[in-house]
């Protein structure tokens, strides 16, 4: 009975929990998603189970040699973990940080592989405004420079390295 109540209890953690979850099979077949990744994806259980996740979630944006690395890692026994440009249902495209384990069975053969994902998208585009920001701040003719609380230089631009003669490095 405690066997039983700790499987259940795994399974409702499992399902409960805010970041998707994918079990596929050895070749790639979904077998179980938890209720994340219909929010994630706007696939219900229901359409991705048995299913290939690249039939539903590739996005077109890796080349073979990204996927051929992760496919290396897994049957290898490796932990794959990395960022994935995934596709939803409706087309549109968003990023994930990922880990993917590979599971054994008895015979320490991989049978299956669970992923867990983040949605980073949000994240990324924060990166890159910040990239951006930082790069119009770079050819502002002005000397730019941005001090913290304790009166530490904490941004240099490239007209304060012409103007005072120190490179960013030196001044931060």
């Amino acid at each position: 009975v405690q066997a039983e109540e700790a499987q259940r209890l795994q399974g409702a953690a499992l399902n409960a929990a805010a970041n998707p979850v994918v079990i596929t099979a050895r070749d790639g077949t979904i077998e179980w998603v938890n209720t994340a990744v219909t929010t994630s994806t706007g696939y219900e259980a229901s359409e991705a189970i048995g299913k290939n996740p690249r039939d539903l979630f590739k996005s077109g944006v890796h080349d073979r040699a990204f996927y051929k690395h992760l496919w290396e890692t897994l049957l290898a026994g490796g932990v794959w973990r990395g960022e994935m440009v995934n596709r939803r249902k409706d087309g549109s495209v968003y990023t994930e940080d990922m880990t993917i384990t590979p599971i054994k069975n008895d015979q320490g053969a991989i049978s299956h592989f669970i992923a867990v994902k983040q949605n980073i998208t949000d994240r990324k585009r924060s990166e890159e405004q910040l990239r951006e920001q930082a790069e119009l701040l770079d050819r502002a003719q002005d000397a730019i420079l941005v001090r913290d609380l304790d009166d530490r230089i904490t941004y240099w631009n490239k007209s304060a390295e012409r103007l005072y003669g120190w490179t960013a490095t030196d001044a931060i």
